[in-house]
């Protein structure tokens, strides 16, 4: 074999290389590439939840349950229909907050394989007078179709 087929060989199998490294390492995605909406009302408790197709979200948008209609309607979109279930879920994500003295300020957010991992910035209260009243936020963040998981680090 002379030089040239080795060199040849070294590059094919470079480039076969950083193809398997691209299809099968997970890549993070930070939250400039996360279309997310956080809903800024008194809300306290809520089950973390990926809704992945759209009976399970019509079936959660006329659930009669706490949720009052003027959460639904800022979560409602004429977007979330099939077709948008067919590539991407939806995940609600329930941040609390702690009480109203807490400053949010709000959340990071990354991709890592099938897991969406959220960070909240809470600036906590080093005050004497704390209020006792909890409350929370709540994040609606569109995700691909292989989001399986959420975390949230405090």
């Amino acid at each position: 074999m002379n030089k040239k087929n080795i060199v040849l060989i070294l590059i094919i199998i470079l480039v076969l290389l950083l193809i398997i490294g691209i299809i099968f390492f997970p890549r993070n995605t930070d939250t400039n590439d996360i279309n997310y909406k956080i809903i800024d009302r008194y809300i306290s408790e809520f089950t973390d939840l990926i809704i992945s197709d759209i009976d399970q979200y019509n079936g959660f948008m006329s659930d009669a349950g706490e949720w009052s209609n003027e959460y639904k309607l800022e979560i409602d979109s004429d977007k979330y229909d099939e077709n948008y279930f067919k590539s991407k879920s939806l995940a609600l994500i329930y941040i609390g907050t702690g009480s109203s003295s807490n400053k949010f300020s709000g959340v990071d957010m990354s991709v890592n394989s099938d897991t969406l991992t959220v960070e909240p910035k809470i600036e906590y209260s080093n005050s004497s007078f704390v209020t006792t009243d909890i409350t929370g936020k709540l994040i609606v963040v569109e995700v691909d179709k292989n989001i399986s998981k959420i975390e949230v680090k405090y």
